[in-house]
C-alpha cells in the first residue's frame, strides 16, 4: 500500500483512442501522452456541445490561444463558443420558475437540455402537457424550448428503479449483475448499467420490469492511487485534506464550507463520505499542508444510504474569515489556484440531464461538461468493502484519485456560482471520455441529517 492514496470511487466504460500517424516513409514520432489526453478530453467536451470536434482542429487549439483565449470551462474555446456555452449557462439560471412547475404537474416526466439543437430546454409529459404559453410565460422570451409528450412519468421510472434495486441481489444470483441504475430523461428510460451486456440479461429484465428499460456495460467503481499535494490555507471548498488516521494515507477534496444549525459558532467541511470512513471515522484528525483543519464527523457512506457525504470539523484557530469560498479552477502558467464564492445552491429537481457544470479536484483541477444521467444507483467500493448508494447524479467527464470531495458547481449570473453537490467517485483511471457521480447538495443534507441528527448548510455569504 502506498504512503498517500487519493481516494475516487471508479469503474469502466469504452473509448476508442484515434491517433494520427506520421506521413508515408517518416519515422512516426511517439505521441506526447499528456497532450493525447488533453486532446481527448477537449474532442469529448466540444462533440457534446455541438462544436468543431475535428481531432486536428482540437490539436490546433491547445497551441493557439490567440485563436481559442478562453480556458474557463477546461477546454480551449474561441470567443465566439465561449459566449455561446454561456448563453446555454444562462438557460440553467433563468429555467429555475419553469422547472418547478413542470415538477408540479401530475404527468411530469422530466426535462434536459438538447445541446444537440443549440441548448433547447425540453420538457416531458406522460399524459397531458401543460399548455407551452404555461411554461413560456415562466422563461425569458429569448429561452428556446419545446414540450413533448412520452410513455412514462418521472414518478413511474422511480418506481421501476426502485424495483431494480429491491431485487438486484436476486438478480445477481442469476447471472444478472447490475453495478448502477438511474434516470434517463431524454429516452423516458430507466438506465440500467450491466457488468456483462448480454442480450439475455436485457431481454430477461425487460420481461420482469416492463419496456422502459435502456442498458449499458459499466465495471464497478473503485479507488484510484496518485499523488500530489496543495496549498491554500485557510479552509475553503477545493482544498486538499489528508486524513491521519490510520497513516496520513486517506487524501481528498474539501467540498464546501457548512454550518451545522446546532452550533453557531463552529464551522464544518463537507467532503465525501467515505473520505472521513476510511479516513478513521468520527474524532481522526485531518490536516492541510501541514495544518490542523479538525476532527472527522459523522458520514453517510453506509450501505443503502441516498449519499455519500462526510463532515470534518474546523477547530476554531482554523476558521475562514471569508466562508463562501472555494477554489474553482486554476490559472494555466503558472498554476495559481482561481477563489471564487459561492451564492446559491439548486435542489435536485433543477439538477437536469444538458445541464453544464463543473468539479474542482486536487489531482484534476476543473474539469466541466453536462449530467448525463439522475438518480443513479451505484455500487461503491473501498479498500474491498461495497457499499450501495441510491441517489448520484452523473456527468459526462472523469475524475481521479484525490478528487473526491471536490465541489461541484454552475457558473450564475456575473461572476457568481452555484453549488450543485459533491464528487464522490468516477470510472478506473483518467480517460477523458469516462464518466463521475456527485452527490447533490440537498440529498446528502437530509441523509446526514438522517444519519448524524445533526442538520448543516452550505455557506452563501462571507460570513455565514
Amino acid at each position: 500500500m502506498r504512503r498517500r492514496r487519493k481516494f475516487s470511487l471508479a469503474g469502466t466504460l469504452a473509448w476508442t483512442i484515434v491517433l494520427t500517424m506520421g506521413s508515408l516513409g517518416a519515422a512516426a514520432s511517439e505521441p506526447d501522452p499528456a497532450e493525447s489526453a488533453q486532446v481527448d478530453q477537449a474532442v469529448a467536451f466540444r462533440l457534446s456541445y455541438g462544436f468543431e470536434a475535428d481531432r486536428d482542429f482540437v490539436a490546433t487549439s491547445l497551441h493557439e490561444s490567440w485563436t481559442f483565449p478562453n480556458t474557463e470551462w477546461g477546454v480551449p474555446l474561441t470567443s465566439d463558443e465561449a459566449s455561446e456555452l454561456r448563453r446555454r449557462e444562462l438557460i440553467q439560471v433563468s429555467m429555475r420558475p419553469a422547472i418547478k412547475f413542470a415538477v408540479e404537474q401530475t404527468g411530469y416526466a422530466g426535462a434536459y437540455i438538447d445541446h444537440a439543437k443549440g441548448g433547447v430546454l425540453v420538457f416531458l409529459f406522460a399524459g397531458t402537457a401543460p399548455h407551452q404559453d404555461e411554461i413560456g410565460g415562466l422563461l425569458p422570451t429569448d429561452v428556446a424550448f419545446e414540450v413533448r409528450i412520452v410513455e412514462r412519468t418521472y414518478a413511474q421510472l422511480l418506481t421501476v428503479k426502485a424495483d431494480i434495486v429491491r431485487e438486484r441481489i436476486a438478480l445477481a444470483a442469476e447471472g444478472i449483475v447490475i453495478n448502477g441504475v438511474g434516470i434517463h430523461p431524454p429516452t423516458n428510460t430507466v438506465l440500467v448499467s450491466l457488468e456483462a451486456l448480454r442480450d439475455d440479461a436485457q431481454d430477461a429484465m425487460r420481461t420482469r420490469f416492463g419496456p422502459g428499460l435502456s442498458f449499458r456495460s459499466l465495471a464497478p467503481r473503485e479507488f484510484d492511487v496518485c499523488s500530489s499535494s496543495s496549498n491554500c490555507w485557510p479552509p475553503k471548498g477545493g482544498i486538499e485534506i489528508i486524513g491521519t488516521q490510520p497513516a496520513d494515507d486517506v487524501e481528498c477534496t474539501a467540498g464546501w464550507i457548512v454550518k451545522r444549525t446546532d452550533n453557531s459558532t463552529v464551522r464544518q467541511i463537507l467532503t465525501a463520505g467515505h473520505c472521513v470512513s476510511v479516513g478513521g471515522g468520527g474524532g481522526a484528525p485531518w490536516n492541510h499542508n501541514g495544518n490542523g483543519i479538525g476532527d472527522g464527523q459523522s458520514n453517510t457512506w453506509v450501505d443503502g444510504n441516498d449519499s455519500d457525504v462526510g463532515l470534518v470539523g474546523i477547530v476554531t484557530g482554523s476558521l475562514p474569515s471569508i466562508k463562501n469560498q472555494f477554489i474553482s479552477g486554476s490559472t494555466p502558467s503558472p498554476s495559481v489556484p482561481v477563489v471564487s464564492v459561492v451564492t446559491d445552491y439548486y435542489y435536485s429537481w433543477e439538477q437536469i440531464v444538458g445541464s453544464t457544470v463543473c468539479r474542482f479536484g486536487i489531482t484534476q483541477k476543473r474539469d466541466c461538461g453536462q449530467i448525463a444521467v439522475e438518480d443513479v444507483m451505484n455500487e461503491s467500493e473501498a479498500r474491498g468493502t461495497s457499499k450501495t448508494i441510491m441517489r448520484t447524479w452523473e456527468v459526462n467527464f472523469d475524475s481521479d484519485g484525490g478528487d473526491s470531495g471536490g465541489p461541484v458547481y454552475m457558473n450564475g449570473a456575473g461572476s457568481t456560482k452555484i453549488a450543485f453537490g459533491t464528487h464522490v467517485h468516477s470510472e478506473t483511471g483518467y480517460v477523458p471520455a469516462h464518466h463521475g457521480w456527485y452527490s447533490t447538495y440537498v440529498v446528502g443534507q437530509l441523509e446526514y441529517a438522517d444519519v448524524s441528527g445533526k442538520y448543516y448548510n452550505i455557506c452563501l455569504s462571507s460570513s455565514c
